[in-house]
């Protein structure tokens, strides 16, 4: 939960830069992991089981996201072409397959 709530001061910060809203980005991934923890062991998620195959779906985002705020860090523009496309279709596919 502190995580999600740090992802949203960062998101709504008044001089939000692209890598504060792409940390944003991660730390809600990584929220939702937390989240969907704990509504596997208090037997919600048995009820609503799409909840954690959104956030499995959702886990695989992490590569194409670490890549682009690495690339803000860094100083280097982030130039999105087919191949990044390709790579994140990739991973959501095999994120519906597991």
């Amino acid at each position: 939960m502190n995580l999600l709530i740090f992802a949203f001061v960062l998101l709504f910060k008044k001089r939000s830069s692209q890598a504060h809203k792409l940390l944003s980005a991660i730390l809600v991934v990584f929220s939702g992991v937390h989240i969907d923890d704990v509504l596997i062991f208090t037997g919600i998620a048995w009820k609503y089981h799409f909840v954690n195959e959104i956030v499995h779906v959702l886990f695989f985002l992490l590569g194409p996201l670490y890549w682009m705020y690495t690339l803000c860090m860094v100083g280097k523009q982030i130039v999105v072409t087919k191949k990044i496309y390709l790579y994140t279709l990739c991973r959501f596919c095999l994120g519906f397959c597991m």
